[in-house]
């Protein structure tokens, strides 16, 4: 009975239970094995209003276009750059940067190209 109460009010504030567990969404669009190895990924990544992803790196290139929403990306020693609907950036590899969401989240279509293995993200070193 709480659960129906509750579910009608986090709709109301706009949150859902899966924002909440977890702030980024990936839907893959293509992955081709190219060239020789490297996976080439496109894909939509969503993620949550104001949320603050941590210093984090990519093996290979990232090139994101943002869809919807604004963000502000920081990398370090480097002034923050805000990126709203319509901006496109290329995160050279290995590139430590961090990231902040607007108030409405963010929509971004991103390819990456990784060499086979690799994952398409990892933690940056303390």
């Amino acid at each position: 009975m709480k659960l129906v109460v509750l579910v009608p009010v986090s709709m109301a504030f706009g949150i859902t239970l899966a924002a909440a567990q977890n702030p980024i969404k990936r839907t893959d669009l293509q992955k081709i094995d190219q060239p020789e190895g490297y996976t080439t990924l496109m894909m939509i990544v969503e993620i949550a209003p104001n949320h603050s992803v941590p210093p984090h790196s990519h093996p290979g290139p990232e090139l994101s276009y943002v869809m919807e929403g604004e963000m502000t990306v920081t990398f370090p020693g480097k002034p923050p750059v805000t990126l709203k609907a319509g901006d496109s950036m290329t995160f050279p590899a290995s590139a430590v940067h961090r990231g902040t969401m607007g108030p409405a989240g963010v929509k971004l279509l991103n390819t990456y190209v990784l060499e086979k293995g690799k994952p398409i993200t990892s933690p940056a070193p303390q």
